[in-house]
């Protein structure tokens, strides 16, 4: 029961200074009284006051209503307050000493409802003259609602400039006190006012509050005046809600900085509102563990939390058993010899932002969680000696090709917001060896390699940074890429923000002496000749499109990014030779510098042909690529196309075929094949490759949205690739890709694709363009006067037809082939006609081989989709006999009438001509022996037969 107080506590001294009224309020931290809100009004002559208070939502709820009275009619006071109808208590009522008319009344009500409500105020009525009145209102949760409050102490006095009031409190507690006075009253130090530094003012009823931590022993508040006059003072001691026991299952966190297995540093609550110093330290059976800001806690002994929150520091100075969720806000985790594992498969692992895990030893990151979650800013160290980086992520390997697909696949092109990340920031540090857990590490921020910490990143294996790369290490040697490997950079970093150097391996295919590899540059500062065998003359070449030819560069030129260079092999130089019998081998070599990433753009010539080169170290995707330089910069720079050399034909005679280039179009997302390299969307890192510019281009981009994570192997060399011949999957479109070949393996490959994207049209950037076609032998398809590598038709129609050309150096067999089919073609036949010889030839059952003569044949064939042999005998010359004797040729027809006679050799070359015959049974003599030859007959009727004789 709480009992109304009129006149001083025995416990408590004044000192008087000046004339101010407070209320004052004071909050220990370790107790858990809150503060709420507060509201102020002045009356001057009513004898009432309504006026709305907010109350927030809190447990254990207390409502204080303080009013300073000052009244030239001493018996003019209070007669109720109330709150959303409910009445108050009054706690305090402090009768005026002497000649002094201010007073100070305080009225409380437990568990007031949360809300916005009124709050009314009765004023006793009497004479309104000299009537002053200051009503201040303030709430608190955390409140003993059985006890609410400790010692009180109430106070009044006239002529002093500093006035004090001290109560025995203890450090559980919170001390309010309130001043009521005729001058500005401002709050001494170490105390928090709540009405204003000068308080409210109204007239002879200023008044003002505060509040302060009460500490054991004696509390006390202090309040200074403006001007030496009257005062009424009260403070009160509130008590913080009483929670009893600590039990294992209860919400536990920390007090104090200390020990985990020390119950004094812990707090405990059943319901995370009402805390209590626990009695029992946190175990497994905690509903939740949090160590607080501003907290460091040692792990003292084998402990055990289930689900454990950090804003402040948790040193595992012993094995720390998790059996639920973790969440690190701003706080660090000091794992030490520890991993912080979670005993049983599930759970959470989250790092906020400002987040800080340090792992040492040989120890790896906590694991056994099913989610991990990393925010931008969290960071982690591993800063121990031989450790596994783990990676958090699993992908998902469903690369389709497209580099605009979403999700998570390694293989798709990337970006800060779609890939789950493993880290916010990473540090290496420490020393030893550090290697990846799987093949894809994504990193949200930095990425820092410190002291002498190693790691390579094996092959197939890939790191997403979205910030910097930093390597303070002072030795390239200490972050190595293996062959394939990659680092991928994206968030708009440029090189310059990186530093230190990385050192990157690429291996050739098996080289000859003398073959050319076409490179490119994915770091700095790399001159040509430290990453190649030999800086003899005549091995370092840059392609000039002003003349379009090449030209020599000395070994000591510095790799410029984005461009593309060619480096001949050396028979026995720095360690390189070829095989025995002159067997192709392998040529290891490393480049060394800080990595390139961001936006690079190469200077080129326009409407000429450029090598370019990826310049990062990592895979770029070609169609992103062709996009970038055509559709999002304002000048369109580019064909969709790319030329990649793969020297699968032998040197002959010093020089090569340059037919040999791989091509793959971007438009049409089709790839040709020379040799077992087959050109794909992806261009590996350091690769070099050609493009065509158009007439105005003077740029060619390189930009973060090109690189993709997986696909870094394809980097060519001679007779190289790892996949072969298979192709990508091209939505909506229908191909073949065709094969032409000799005995002495010369081949060229090209693609027709139907689409709904092309047109039967020569079209600039759809239509690839075959590559010099002058060596031994080329292939192409022709439309408009144009020799096409990959050609773009008109969806597919099955009444379809194109002319197909060829150029061989030498006479004798070649083949046409179908090397491979997609989309409609899997239930369509592909039929070649040879216009020359008149046969209609179905690829799909076999190859067709025929006897050519050297030279440039644009109209010999034919491609159709539909069964020519049936259409073919309507326009059939038949019972048709030709034959040869006495070293005459013998024609007769059933009836028709001849028109003309061709003779041919079997490499297709004229060899005599009858017009105008007009018979229907020939004899010619022919002075030809010891050969095949091709007899053609048309009649009048445009009918015609082939006949081959032994003559």
């Amino acid at each position: 029961m709480i009992t109304k107080i009129t006149s001083l506590n025995t416990l408590f001294s004044v000192r008087l200074f000046a004339t101010f009224f407070a209320i004052s309020l004071f909050y220990n931290l370790n107790a858990q009284v809150v503060v709420g809100s507060t509201t102020s009004r002045n009356t001057n002559n009513n004898n009432t006051q309504t006026f709305s208070h907010e109350i927030q939502a809190g447990e254990n709820r207390l409502l204080l209503v303080n009013v300073s009275v000052f009244s030239g009619n001493q018996n003019r006071g209070l007669s109720s307050v109330s709150y959303n109808g409910q009445p108050l208590q009054e706690l305090v009522s402090n009768a005026p000493a002497g000649n002094n008319r201010n007073r100070i009344h305080i009225y409380y009500l437990i568990n007031p409802p949360v809300g916005n409500h009124n709050m009314v105020v009765n004023f006793t009525s009497g004479s309104s003259g000299g009537f002053r009145a200051t009503i201040g209102v303030v709430n608190f949760s955390g409140v003993n609602q059985s006890n609410p409050f400790g010692n009180i102490a109430s106070d009044s006095g006239n002529g002093d400039d500093e006035v004090e009031l001290q109560i025995n409190t203890n450090n559980t507690q919170l001390v309010f006190g309130a001043i009521s006075s005729r001058g500005d009253i401002q709050s001494a130090n170490g105390q928090t006012s709540l009405f204003g530094n000068n308080g409210i003012n109204n007239g002879d009823a200023d008044f003002n509050a505060a509040w302060r931590n009460a500490g054991n022993n004696n509390t006390r508040i202090r309040f200074l005046l403006d001007d030496e006059d009257r005062w009424a003072m009260a403070v009160i001691a509130i008590n913080r809600a009483v929670c009893g026991n600590s039990l294992a299952t209860h919400h536990f966190r920390t007090k104090t900085s200390g020990d985990w297995s020390n119950a004094s540093t812990w707090e405990s609550s059943v319901n995370k509102s009402t805390w209590c110093d626990a009695t029992l330290a946190p175990t497994s059976a905690a509903a939740s563990v949090e160590v607080r800001t501003a907290h460091i806690i040692n792990v003292d002994t084998t402990s055990s939390a289930n689900n454990l929150i950090i804003s402040g520091t948790l040193n595992s100075n012993a094995n720390l058993q998790l059996n639920g969720d973790v969440i690190i806000l701003n706080g660090t985790w000091d794992l030490k010899d520890f991993n912080g594992s979670r005993i049983n498969a599930g759970g959470s692992f989250e790092m906020r932002d400002q987040a800080r895990i340090t792992v040492t030893g040989e120890n790896n990151f906590p694991s056994n969680f099913s989610n991990y979650i990393a925010y931008p800013t969290s960071e982690v160290n591993y800063a121990g000696t031989n450790q596994t980086v783990k990676v958090l992520h699993s992908f998902i390997d469903n690369y389709n090709g497209d580099a605009n697909s979403s999700g998570n696949s390694p293989s798709n092109t990337v970006s800060n917001n779609t890939t789950p990340a493993s880290y916010g920031n990473l540090i290496l540090s420490g020393n030893g060896v550090k290697t990846l857990s799987s093949n894809y590490l994504r990193i949200l921020g930095n990425f820092r390699i410190e002291n002498q910490a190693k790691i390579t990143v094996n092959s197939n294996q890939a790191i997403t940074i979205g910030g910097i790369f930093t390597n303070e290490t002072g030795l390239a040697s200490n972050v190595t890429f293996e062959d394939e490997a990659s680092l991928i950079q994206i968030g708009n970093i440029t090189t310059a923000q990186n530093s230190g150097a990385i050192t990157y391996k690429r291996s050739t295919n098996p080289l000859k002496h003398f073959d050319f590899v076409y490179w490119g540059s994915m770091v700095e500062n790399q001159n040509l000749m430290s990453m190649w065998m030999t800086n003899a003359g005549g091995t370092f070449y840059r392609y000039n499109p002003n003349i379009n030819n090449w030209a020599g560069v000395s070994g000591n030129t510095t790799m410029a990014p984005g461009v593309g260079y060619i480096a001949r092999a050396r028979h026995n130089s720095n360690g390189w030779a070829v095989g025995v019998n002159g067997a192709a081998t392998v040529f290891n070599t490393q480049l060394i510098g800080t990595p390139r990433t961001g936006s690079i753009e190469v200077d080129v010539l326009g409407d000429r042909w450029n090598l370019v080169a990826n310049p990062y170290p990592t895979a770029i995707h070609f169609r992103e690529f062709a996009k970038v330089n055509n559709v999002n910069l304002a000048q369109n720079w580019i064909h969709a196309n790319a030329y990649i050399w793969t020297q699968t034909t032998p040197i002959t005679n010093n020089s090569y075929t340059a037919s040999d280039y791989a091509v793959y179009s971007g438009h049409l997302a089709t790839g040709t094949r020379v040799g077992n390299y087959t050109a794909k969307n992806h261009i590996a890192a350091g690769q070099a490759f050609f493009v065509r510019t158009k007439q105005n281009a003077t740029k060619i981009a390189f930009t973060d949205q090109m690189k993709i994570v997986k696909y870094n192997y394809n980097f060519t060399k001679p007779g190289g690739g790892k996949d072969n011949n298979e192709q990508e999957e091209a939505v909506g479109s229908s191909r073949i890709w065709l094969n032409f070949s000799n005995a002495s393996g010369d081949f060229k490959q090209i693609a027709i694709v139907h689409t709904p994207l092309a047109t039967n049209s020569y079209e600039e950037g759809i239509d690839a363009l075959a590559f010099n076609g002058n060596g031994n032998l080329n292939f192409f398809s022709v439309v408009e006067n144009n020799r096409i590598s990959i050609q773009g038709r008109e969806t597919l129609n099955i009444n379809d037809e194109y002319p197909l050309g060829y150029q061989a150096t030498t006479s004798g067999n070649y083949t046409i082939s179908l090397d491979n089919f997609d989309g409609q073609f899997l239930n369509q036949d592909v039929f070649i006609v040879d216009m020359l010889l008149n046969v209609v030839h179905n690829l799909k059952s076999g190859n067709y081989t025929f006897n050519s003569a050297s030279g440039t044949h644009l109209d010999r064939f034919k491609v159709k989709y539909y069964d020519e042999t049936l259409s073919v005998s309507n326009n059939e010359l038949t019972n048709l006999v030709a034959f040869t004797q006495n070293n005459a040729l013998h024609i007769k027809t059933s009836g028709e009438i001849l028109n003309q006679i061709e003779i041919f050799d079997i490499q297709g070359r004229t060899l005599q001509t009858f017009k105008n015959v007009q018979q229907t049974q020939v004899e010619y003599p022919l002075n030809i022996s010891n050969q095949i030859i091709l007899v053609k007959c048309i009649d009048n009727d445009g009918k015609s037969t082939t006949k081959k004789l032994i003559f």
